[in-house]
């Protein structure tokens, strides 16, 4: 496996791995219809096309896409793998690679989820990242869990 830039070449594959990933990995904590919405509204590949150039795809040999990453400024936008990679430390590397390009430009690595996804709050507290702090969203009717890392 190894992380790149990403290229308009891969802007099929992140839009199909981001509808699964939001269908299967969503669902259980936003609820069916949310994400239903949330896919058919078209939401999910208009964040794909808007950050193509800050994404970073992680690929095996033969340039598959098995998840990616997407880092603004500080910020950890979006992160998914595949559900059929997880476990795998695909996750894990993805991350990293984020940490390490914003340390780089000398910030400090900041992120959100919401509380529910129990799966990333889990991930990024076992990756060494502390909550900093969390606020209710009226919008969706969910509490945000906002995390930073410090080194």
């Amino acid at each position: 496996m190894k992380i790149r830039q990403a290229n308009l070449s891969d802007t099929h594959s992140l839009k199909e791995l981001s509808k699964h990933v939001i269908s299967v990995c969503y669902t259980g904590f936003m609820g069916e219809e949310m994400v239903n919405g949330y896919l058919s509204s078209g939401a999910s590949d208009d964040e794909v096309d808007k950050h193509i150039s800050n994404t970073f795809v992680a690929v095996d040999d033969s340039e598959v896409v098995m998840g990616y990453v997407v880092v603004i400024d500080d910020l950890v936008h979006i992160m998914m793998v595949s559900p059929e990679q997880q476990r795998k430390g695909i996750g894990a590397r993805l991350l990293s690679f984020a940490e390490n390009k914003i340390h780089n430009d000398n910030l400090k690595p900041t992120l959100e989820t919401f509380e529910t996804n129990t799966q990333a709050m889990n991930f990024y507290l076992k990756n060494g990242w502390s909550i900093s702090r969390k606020e209710s969203d009226p919008d969706f009717g969910f509490v945000r869990v906002f995390f930073d890392k410090e080194n």
